[in-house]
């Protein structure tokens, strides 16, 4: 007991007896006491007991939260990789995309295809192979029958379209056949580099500035007449309203005309024929639209898209925002579809098919065969 004698004390609690019987006194009961020390001391072990308690609760709480966050996890869609497990909510595909897998494109490729927009408001960005010249024909090497040319070197329109070029070429000469036998079809103008397009700019304060023209596309033609007695005309009225009603069977629309002034910024040109590929010019014709105004409608068809048919063939055609965080742009395609370079020169149109256009504005126009 010394050991706790510092810290508590005791009193006895009985009398001594005055009893006549016995003058011996009773032994007294010891009660426990605590002092000052000894009841800080228990408080402070209390306290810590408490603090314990406190932990071990919050430390079951937190466990708690953290399995039903991991239930919730695990409700969202799950992607396995490498037996790595991580998960990512995505948006269920449309109805209409049933069967589709996505194909990544190259971003900068939005700058690319048959329905590029070149105006002043979206300059043309050259790709390499039209620079180095190898996506571009030579017209003289390719006018055969079908048309002549101001001169024999200079004159370049896309490789992989000079077959409907030459085909447009045929049809207004097989409708005008009369006319055609004295008279040629002249290709007055056609794909322009960029320094082609300054010289032309510094004389002609009307023309487009540079990189801004539609023949820096090499899709576009200028399509006149070299009379029987060497002159140069333009396209009678019959044959330009023959081209504006037409050249959709062929891929091409007539780019400017006179009621579009005011969209496309330029006055009609009714022998200027551009290449948009057989659907897209089939949609224009008969919307009456132009191509600027044929992307902005496009361009609203990213859930559910644009439906059409063209020579009994139904299609889809919708708009994919270019993914500018990453060098690749996810598109939605048929799991066994096959891309084709155009519609009208495929020579058996089937399901699936489906062409990736950029339009040089902000992304891409898919169109697919249903």
């Amino acid at each position: 007991m010394s050991e706790y004698k510092d810290d508590f004390e005791y009193e006895d609690t009985d009398t001594e007896m005055t009893s006549t019987k016995s003058n011996k006194p009773k032994k007294g009961k010891k009660r426990f006491k605590p002092n000052k020390e000894g009841m800080i001391a228990l408080i402070e072990v209390v306290l810590i007991i408490l603090a314990i308690v406190l932990i071990i609760v919050m430390v079951v709480h937190a466990i708690r939260n953290s399995s039903k966050q991991d239930n919730t996890t695990e409700s969202s869609t799950t992607v396995t990789t490498s037996g790595t497990e991580t998960t990512e909510t995505t948006t269920p595909a449309p109805a209409w995309q049933k069967g589709y897998t996505q194909i990544a494109v190259e971003t900068n490729k939005q700058f690319e295809g048959y329905q590029v927009l070149v105006n002043e408001d979206h300059e043309f960005t050259f790709p390499q192979s039209m620079v180095k010249g190898s996506s571009l024909t030579d017209l003289y090497e390719s006018r055969g029958s079908y048309f002549v040319l101001p001169g024999a070197v200079g004159y370049y329109f896309s490789k992989t379209v000079v077959t409907n070029l030459q085909e447009l070429c045929s049809g207004l000469k097989s409708e005008f056949s009369d006319y055609y036998e004295s008279n040629k079809i002249l290709i007055k103008y056609a794909y322009r580099t960029y320094d082609n397009q300054q010289n032309i700019k510094t004389s002609d304060s009307s023309a487009s500035s540079a990189g801004c023209s539609d023949y820096h596309t090499g899709l576009s033609v200028y399509l006149a007449v070299f009379t029987k007695d060497g002159k140069t005309a333009d396209l009678p009225a019959l044959q330009s309203e023959w081209l504006e009603e037409n050249s959709a069977k062929y891929g091409f629309v007539v780019r400017f005309t006179k009621d579009k002034k005011e969209i496309t910024g330029l006055a009609a040109e009714t022998g200027h024929v551009r290449f948009v590929d057989s659907v897209a010019a089939d949609i224009m014709t008969k919307e009456d639209l132009c191509l600027e105004e044929y992307i902005d409608m496009i361009k609203t068809h990213t859930e559910t898209p644009y439906e059409c048919t063209v020579d009994g063939k139904e299609y889809y055609v919708y708009y994919v925002p270019a993914d500018t965080t990453s060098t690749r742009t996810y598109i939605s395609v048929p799991e066994n579809g096959k891309q084709v370079n155009s519609f009208v020169s495929q020579s058996g149109v089937t399901s699936g098919m489906y062409t990736v256009s950029g339009d040089n504005v902000s992304g891409f126009i898919i169109t697919i065969v249903k």
